[in-house]
């Protein structure tokens, strides 16, 4: 088992998926009022966040020479890189108050701290779907490589 190859393989898909992340944060602040679009939107990053993560588990195989536990490691790796990152963004943005939750939730008393704690509940827990989730993924995008 190579973790230099894992790493330098899921090092491209944690970066796009980073930047997704903050894009899709950016956008759901621009578009407070409209919960449909930014429904709809977050849905289709989280579409290409799921081909990112397959992208990675082939890329690992094809361009790296892995083969399906190195794509594995490499969708964990990547989706859980991303996850830690783009969840700390998005807390750091609760706790600042840039999201419209905090405004209703500051409007209560204690509401905020509630929020600090459940999002840093969520991060953890965040933090293993995400890790398990990017396996799942990194494994199908490697089944793929080896096939084709």
């Amino acid at each position: 088992m190579d973790f230099k190859k894992i790493t330098k393989a899921a090092l491209i898909p944690a970066a796009a998926m980073i930047v997704l992340g903050i894009i899709s944060t950016v956008i759901a602040i621009l578009l407070r009022g409209n919960l449909m679009i930014s429904f709809m939107l977050g849905l289709g990053f989280l579409a290409l966040n799921f081909l990112i993560a397959a992208y990675g588990g082939y890329r690992a195989v094809k361009q790296y020479g892995l083969d399906l536990i190195g794509a594995v490691l490499t969708g964990a790796l990547s989706y859980g890189a991303a996850g830690i990152v783009n969840g700390t963004l998005s807390l750091i943005l609760l706790i600042s108050g840039l999201t419209p939750l905090t405004a209703s939730a500051s409007s209560v008393e204690g509401g905020m701290t509630f929020m600090i704690i459940g999002g840093l509940i969520g991060l953890v827990i965040g933090f293993f779907i995400a890790i398990v989730l990017g396996a799942v993924l990194g494994l199908i995008g490697g089944f793929v490589a080896e096939k084709l």
